[in-house]
């Protein structure tokens, strides 16, 4: 996460040296069961959202999962 973090002070830094407001910063990553803390680290990291890699699109078990368990989890 220390990379994370990193890439976010370093935005921060170049919106405040234009003077320009934060952008949010988002991160992207293929999950697995333990996509929650996973989430709750970016999002401790700085990442203001995520987005899930899912490529199994015919996996409709999993996107009810995410609906389910993940998205109440972390909202």
């Amino acid at each position: 996460m220390e990379e994370v973090r990193e890439r976010r002070a370093a935005i921060a830094a170049a919106c405040e040296k234009t003077g320009r407001d934060p952008i949010p910063f988002s991160v992207m990553f293929p999950f697995d069961d333990d996509v929650v803390d996973r989430l709750r680290e970016f999002e401790a990291a700085g990442a203001s959202r995520a987005y899930l890699q899912h490529l199994q699109h015919r996996d409709l078990e999993r996107v009810e999962w995410i609906g389910r368990e993940v998205v109440p989890a972390v909202a």
